[in-house]
């Protein structure tokens, strides 16, 4: 504006239409009214929103920075002025504002919890109300970590678990080495159940929801995966179903269903006859009871069917299979699976790009992809797969195991040395991480590395045989 007295008037008469202002500059040296006092009168008009004040200045001395901070002033800048340090006055403005919205918070989150209501609607509210002041304060310092911090906390501390991974994301791309980001993010992503489940965080979770079915079912689902868990995938499927009982959602009872059939497939191996497939055959028809186009279920009445001898029955489960349009991600991931292991690789390549076409950032699907290619010894399919993985969840530290196993495969040690030391970063307790990280200095004949790689593997895990050998092979030390 052309002076102050025309600033001011402005600010009023916008604030009359509803139009408020987040934050101001102004010279120290313009006519009639300096920017001091320009600042001073601003602060008297009570009826006004607080404004944030910088101010420009030819020279700055302890006085005017003592009337400015008694004028509300936020920030005193000396000409002339940079980018740099505007971008820093808006940052620390932006910092101060979030800082006491979020101890405002805090203090009436208290108070919600001395009337027993702090996890109502009135909690609720106050997230909500949080979360708008530190939009704002994001969107006018969006370089600023802590900014981002507190805005994915208020989410978490509100069950907004969605909310907060594109914002632990960003936090992570400012900076990686941030371990609280990337716990908070695993956390955001098993709560949305967006990443590859684990036993470990699901029975954590089941703690507190010990009659939910489907939690049970998710978590039978990863033992069905992990080496010796079968037993608990068919102790788990079976408690599903029970608190099911008879009126759950047959979709949902279809599921568990269905994992019971394979789990007792599994644990049959290869034995053929009636005796080992009747009780999987059993269950599977349970299943395609409740639901006709689960897709998943014919497959696996094909395999039952094979290893019964039935031929002509298991080839008719699978064009049954074929008649049915997929409509859900898993269902292409079984047609992919089920190509795989006919040998079909161009079907079964355009079988995951239809599911990865239908949900782009379906982490379960890119990962169990990958295996199999890497399985396969395909390694740079492989790696595709994982880094598409890594860019929708980058604090899975499995991701980064994977990667690392596939580049070292392929003599990259240089990027496999990477992706090892990213994992470490989220899981430093990990000793099977500590292991592969010493094969691959080893490999890149950086032996001294290796023998801390090694020792350190074993610290964590005395009995790690393959570490204690790993050490014996590493030339003597200097």
């Amino acid at each position: 504006m052309d002076s102050a007295k025309t600033a001011l008037d402005k600010i009023e008469a916008d604030a009359q239409k509803g139009v408020f202002y987040d934050f101001a500059i102004s010279s120290h040296l313009m006519k009639k009214l300096t920017g001091l006092q320009f600042a001073q009168l601003l602060a008297q008009k009570k009826k006004l929103p607080p404004i944030n004040i910088i101010l420009l200045a030819d020279a700055v001395n302890p006085q005017l920075k003592e009337e400015g901070e008694k004028a509300g002033v936020q920030a005193i800048l000396q000409n002339p002025v940079t980018a740099d340090q505007l971008k820093e006055a808006f940052g620390k403005i932006a910092v101060d504002a979030a800082n006491k919205a979020v101890q405002m918070m805090e203090a009436n989150g208290e108070m919600l919890k001395m009337t027993g209501d702090e996890s109502g609607a009135a909690f609720k509210d106050l997230c909500n109300s949080t979360v708008a002041t530190l939009k704002k304060c994001l969107e006018m310092a969006p370089w600023r970590r802590e900014l981002n911090s507190h805005l994915a906390k208020v989410y978490i501390g509100g069950e907004n678990h969605a909310q907060a991974i594109p914002i632990l994301k960003n936090i992570i791309k400012l900076d990686f080495t941030d371990k609280d980001a990337h716990n908070s993010l695993a956390l955001c992503y098993k709560r949305t159940g967006k990443s590859l489940e684990d036993s470990e965080s699901l029975i954590e979770l089941l703690e507190t929801r010990p009659n939910d079915p489907d939690l049970h079912c998710r978590l039978a689902q990863t033992y069905l995966i992990e080496e010796g868990g079968l037993e608990k995938a068919e102790e788990h499927f079976r408690k599903a179903l029970e608190l099911h009982g008879a009126n759950g959602p047959p979709d949902h009872k279809a599921r568990a269903h269905y994992g019971l059939a394979k789990t007792l497939f599994l644990k049959a191996g290869e034995k053929p006859g009636y005796e080992a497939c009747a009780p999987p055959l059993a269950e599977l028809k349970n299943a395609l009871r409740l639901d006709p186009a689960m897709l998943a279920s014919f497959f696996l009445l094909h395999a039952i069917l094979k290893n019964f001898g039935k031929d002509a029955e298991a080839a008719q489960a699978l064009e049954a299979a074929k008649k049915i349009t997929p409509t859900v991600t898993a269902d292409w991931l079984e047609w992919f699976f089920h190509y795989m292991n006919a040998e079909d690789t161009p079907n079964a390549e355009d079988a995951l790009q239809k599911a990865l076409t239908m949900d782009t950032e379906n982490q379960a699907v890119l990962v169990l992809a990958g295996e199999v290619w890497l399985r396969r010894q395909n390694y740079d399919k492989a790696i595709a797969l994982f880094e598409k993985a890594v860019a929708v969840n980058p604090s899975d530290p499995r991701l980064y195991n994977w990667l690392g196993m596939s580049h070292r495969r392929l003599k990259q040690g240089a990027k496999a040395l990477e992706d090892y030391k990213k994992a470490l970063i989220m899981d430093p307790a990990d000793f099977n991480l500590h292991y592969n990280l010493g094969r691959v200095h080893f490999m890149l004949k950086d032996y001294d590395n290796a023998r801390k790689s090694y020792n350190e593997a074993l610290r964590l895990n005395a009995d790690l045989a393959e570490a204690r050998e790993a050490l014996s092979q590493l030339p003597a030390a200097l």
